[in-house]
């Protein structure tokens, strides 16, 4: 994943459940100090809970967007319900990790993000694509 917003020349959109992983908030960042939009949407209630690692993810990605000053990156977080109405969301979860990039590539994965998981595949020597799937359009 850390590699397509890389890519990235005008716009990321990115879709996780959890968002701690730091190879990938560096990227974003990056983008955001480049002038890229960025609009990012994350599960606002993971199980077990927002760990203080993500909390600290997510607010270093907001002060680059606001130092930045694009008015079209924007953080978008998953709530159990609506603010305004008190209704509860359609959806429990949105456990959905998607990344689309400049409008014309789309990578979907079942790739778990989060930093323990990421450090936990690559300590068992499991190879990509043999813990997870994922496809690049």
């Amino acid at each position: 994943m850390t590699q397509t917003v890389q890519s990235a020349k005008r716009e990321i959109i990115l879709n996780v459940y959890e968002f701690d992983n730091s190879a990938i908030s560096q990227a974003l960042i990056e983008k955001i100090q480049a002038g890229l939009t960025v609009r990012l949407l994350l599960e606002g209630s993971p199980i077990p809970k927002v760990s203080d690692k993500e909390k600290k993810t997510i607010s270093d990605v907001v002060d680059a967007m606001n130092s930045a000053g694009n008015s079209a990156d924007h953080l978008f977080v998953m709530k159990n319900y609506d603010a305004k109405g008190g209704k509860k969301r359609r959806f429990k979860y949105d456990h959905a990790k998607y990344i689309v990039v400049d409008g014309q590539t789309v990578l979907v994965t079942s790739e778990i993000t989060h930093q323990q998981a990421t450090q936990r595949r690559e300590k068992s020597g499991i190879e990509d694509g043999k813990w997870s799937w994922k496809t690049l359009t």
